[in-house]
């Protein structure tokens, strides 16, 4: 049973019946993101979309070449699909975004074929290279090579149709968030002040706006995704 586990020990993350005739759930293939914030292909198609009853009508679909993740083609059930990735039906013409929502479960939320191409990137960290070359490594796992000093927390957006960096949206008084861990997770804000605690000042605090209605909030600013500099730059939360 080892590409299974048992429904009760899934990632609580995951949008599925706990309790049901099936004891098992197929696990996501090790990839880009991490268990909890990915599900397989097969349980976004069958138990999210609804569009098949059984991992067989699932294979149907990925086998007629009808499933794009991030523009590339899917054909195995337990490839995971992650935080912020782009889902696409071509048989359909429907796109969806990976999100989580405010109960802390992974849901797709349908977008406009326009947004497609768009990926957020976080900075996790940067490292100096043989030579002075600046290599900046995504949460995601990617990482690039680049003459630009990207920093730590950022988001950059990443155009999947012309495989390059785009524009970098920088973590700062005014941006706009989504909360993508902690308490408040798949809330949309704007940060209000942003500030560090601790003997060394390595804990970063964030007070945030809710976008809409709602009260202040302060959360941990590592738990953050920079969406934009005034406004969303693509669909980042369940609305």
């Amino acid at each position: 049973m080892k590409n299974q586990m048992k429904r009760l020990a899934a990632p609580r993350t995951w949008p599925i019946a706990r309790k049901s005739g099936e004891r098992w759930v197929s696990k996501a293939l090790p990839g880009a993101h991490k268990q909890g914030q990915c599900v397989p292909i097969l349980i976004a198609l069958r138990d999210m979309l609804k569009l098949a009853s059984d991992a067989r009508e699932v294979r149907r679909i990925l086998h007629n070449n009808e499933v794009l993740v991030n523009n590339t083609r899917v054909k195995k059930l337990r490839f995971g699909i992650g935080l912020f990735d782009v889902l696409s039906i071509k048989k359909l013409n429907k796109h969806y975004r990976v999100v989580l929502t405010q109960k802390n479960k992974l849901a797709l939320v349908e977008i406009k074929g326009t947004e497609t191409n768009t990926i957020p990137l976080k900075v996790k960290s940067r490292t100096t290279l043989r030579g002075g070359k600046i290599q900046a490594n995504f949460t995601n796992g990617w990482n690039l090579v680049s003459k630009s000093k990207y920093t730590a927390g950022n988001t950059v957006l990443f155009d999947l149709a012309k495989k390059k960096v785009g524009k970098e949206l920088k973590l700062k008084k005014g941006s706009v968030v989504v909360v993508s861990a902690g308490k408040y997770v798949g809330r949309l804000a704007k940060i209000e002040s942003l500030k560090s605690e601790g003997l060394l000042k390595k804990r970063k605090l964030a007070q945030l706006k809710p976008v809409g209605t709602g009260p202040i909030f302060t959360t941990i600013a590592n738990g953050l995704l920079v969406v934009g500099e005034t406004k969303p730059e693509f669909t980042a939360n369940a609305k």
